[in-house]
Parts: structure tokens; sequence; C-alpha cells
């Protein structure tokens, strides 16, 4: 197998050989799927590996943290999605 890398600050490209059959297999099942073949193959990774891989990004995790601390210490208000108007005043509408 061929592999050639392409890495900058986000992404990574890899170069990649397949066997025939396994190529034409894997675009079929990409084409049954209605998708183009390179999100397949990201796909078929990301469900291998998602156990493994972070939900979110380290600055959305601080803020949920921080979010969960306010609520534990009392620093968080109720609204029910029916209110309106509680939802305009949160929201700075009204």
């Amino acid at each position: 197998m061929q592999q050639q890398t392409v890495i900058d600050s986000d992404r990574v490209q890899k170069l990649i050989t397949f066997s025939t059959r396994l190529y034409n297999n894997a675009v079929a099942r990409a084409n049954s799927l209605g998708i183009p073949f390179d999100e397949y193959i990201r796909h078929v990774v990301v469900d291998d590996l998602e156990e493994n891989l972070p939900t979110v990004d380290v600055e959305t995790n601080k803020l949920i943290g921080q979010s969960l601390k306010d609520l534990k210490e009392g620093r968080s208000i109720v609204i029910e999605p029916d209110d309106e108007k509680g939802l305009d005043r949160l929201a700075g509408l009204k």
C-alpha cells in the first residue's frame, strides 16, 4: 500500500492504494448510500473510532464545564420553553 501524507493545521491528506476489487466495491457501496467515495471512507473510519474521538473541542468542553459549575452553584434561571416573554428577555429581544 502506497502512502503519502500532507499535513496542515486542521487536516491530513493520505494517498492510499486499493486493489481494484476493493475500490470498486467501496465505490459501489458509497454510490448505494448516495455519498461521495471520500465521504464514505471518512464515515467508515469515524464509525470504527468514534468511541475514542472527542465529541467537542477543548474550548466547548471548557464552556460546558463552566455551565455545569454555574448550575451547581445556583447561577442559573429556569424559563419554560413556552414562556415567550421569558425567552425574549433572556435573548435581549424585549
